[in-house]
């Protein structure tokens, strides 16, 4: 018997989750594409699920060494509107479904030397034997006084990722160009960027894309597993998703279209995935005495956590629907007829801080005054809402029963976090905005949290803007110019962010010498920063 929730009451209540349960995905999506993804086979077939609780007793979660090259198993059951799926078998993603090749213009970028980051790697290698026997203001004191990179340098770390493409629709007038770059400072980081092309609701014809891109920045706390989970599997998980869907649209809500309810299913699915599905497991291989090492295969994806930023730019409906849980963020930047630039927001920060998220987890937690505390979820978690994170979201008994275990396999943060009595206490259902784009409308930047800590939305619309116009002016190579230094608008982006200092003075210096400090010393002064740059040109 399949669980029933209702999304017409979880787009109202906001207190249930639709469920659609992913638990195979076969293809690989990579981390970050130098062209636009391929298309994706995916072999499915059906299972059945009770309730959630019941799911989290007797289901099984997936092992990494057949999570990937596995069968994707779902089970959609959708009440209020009326839609259910069970008992389908499919021996292939529909081919008319699949995501159709994009025709891509791809920019070189300007290579770092090997040289430059050699001698980065060398540098960092130095500096970090001397700052681990260090402690306190002694080692502040070594960290002030390193020794700045070169501009070189410099300029190879931030180039080092960055990519950049058109992307030319035949099914619509909007071109887009996409910009992404990233900086470390967690060692390995923590961030990660996703892209994919997604199906139309009527498909697109033979070698034809539709016009519809998904973008994804996913912040990892924690660790870096869910992360990297999130980011390979969102882009196949949504074009499956997507299908299913377009058989029932006449039964999705009213308040409610495709790409919203997709964005729902499809977080709430792969948290599921990495989060509840793996109790049963665990607690099977602990009753029949396995090896108890299959339990971080099992938990990998789940013990650490992730914010998700998810931006679906549909250029033939003009319109951007976002999905988010955490504290990454979208904005567009619009370019208003007096010739000045304006900051719009598609997203609000997910946290305790957060007024609306504040009030909405205490009211969960009724006379747990504890819920949050030092504006933090059990006094730890900053994100209200998170994928990941078993401590904030398993049962109080499957805790006890497994995070001993998990704590013995070197898995510090598997323990039950003080006046942890209700949980969960993190949902990992998302928060849908949507913007309708105009002809002003020029550029849309995703970016995570560490961008955030050094630019204002304002300040962030205003580096783009640089770039955009630099490059809209026959190319001005005036040296030494901010706005034409680098060719990637994301790269121009977190060199202005790391521009800026803790006074507010902006210089070159200071990119030079936060860029000096060796991970893990590095974070207690920045952090991973990853940025994607949309570009839309709708003349």
């Amino acid at each position: 018997m399949f669980s029933q929730y209702s999304v017409g009451m979880l787009a109202a209540a906001r207190n249930k989750t639709p469920a659609l349960t992913f638990n195979r995905v076969s293809s690989s999506f990579n981390r970050l594409p130098g062209s636009v993804p391929r298309k994706q086979l995916v072999s499915v077939r059906a299972f059945s699920r009770t309730q959630h609780n019941a799911e989290s007793n007797k289901g099984s979660a997936p092992r990494p060494s057949t999570f990937l090259n596995g069968k994707l198993r779902m089970a959609l059951a959708i009440g209020g509107g009326g839609l259910a799926l069970a008992g389908y078998t499919l021996s292939q993603y529909p081919n008319n479904q699949a995501s159709k090749k994009v025709e891509t213009k791809s920019i070189e970028p300007l290579l770092p030397t090997e040289a430059a980051l050699k001698s980065v790697e060398m540098k960092h290698q130095a500096s970090k034997a001397i700052l681990d026997g260090l402690e306190g203001q002694e080692r502040r004191d070594k960290i002030v006084g390193l020794d700045g990179l070169t501009d070189e340098e410099v300029d190879a770390i931030l180039r080092a990722k960055e990519k950049r493409w058109h992307i030319e629709s035949e099914s619509s007038k909007v071109k887009v160009q996409v910009c992404t770059s990233q900086i470390s400072s967690n060692n390995p980081s923590e961030d990660y960027l996703a892209c994919s092309g997604l199906p139309s609701s009527t498909g697109s014809e033979k070698g034809k894309d539709s016009g519809i891109y998904m973008f994804g920045v996913f912040d990892g706390h924690g660790g870096h597993r869910c992360a990297e989970f999130l980011s390979k599997h969102i882009g196949p998980t949504f074009k499956y998703a997507l299908s299913e869907i377009d058989k029932r649209l006449k039964d999705i809500p009213e308040d409610m279209d495709r790409l919203e309810c997709a964005i729902k299913i499809v977080f709430m699915a792969l948290d599921r995935t990495a989060v509840s599905e793996p109790i049963a497991k665990c607690r099977e291989v602990i009753a029949q005495g396995q090896d108890l090492q299959k339990l971080t295969e099992l938990v990998q994806y789940g013990v650490s956590g992730s914010c998700g930023l998810v931006a679906i730019v549909d250029t033939n409906a003009k319109e951007i629907v976002v999905g988010n849980v955490g504290d990454s963020r979208a904005l567009v930047g619009v370019l208003q007829d007096d010739g000045t630039w304006k900051a719009i927001r598609l997203t609000e920060d997910q946290t305790a801080s957060n007024p609306d998220e504040h009030a909405r987890v205490l009211s969960e937690h009724p006379g747990e005054d504890t819920a949050i505390r030092g504006g933090r979820v059990l006094g730890s978690l900053m994100p209200t809402r998170a994928f990941g994170g078993m401590k904030y979201k398993w049962p109080l008994d499957a805790q006890q029963e497994i995070f001993p275990f998990l704590y013995d396999f070197g898995y510090r943060r598997a323990h039950t976090p003080e006046h942890c009595l209700t949980p969960p206490y993190v949902t990992a259902e998302p928060v849908v905005t949507r913007h309708k784009l105009s002809s002003n409308d020029k550029f849309m930047v995703l970016a995570s949290d560490g961008l955030y800590d050094n630019l204002s939305d304002d300040q962030v619309v205003e580096a783009v803007a640089q770039w955009y116009e630099a490059n809209k002016v026959a190319k001005n190579e005036s040296a030494g110019s901010l706005a034409v230094k680098d060719g990637n608008a994301a790269t121009h982006l977190i060199r202005a962010a790391l521009s800026i200092d803790w006074k507010g003075t902006q210089g070159s210096l200071t990119a030079r010498r936060l860029l000096a400090i060796p991970s893990p010393h590095s974070r207690r002064y920045r952090d991973d920063i990853s940025a994607t740059v949309v570009t839309l040109d709708m003349e």
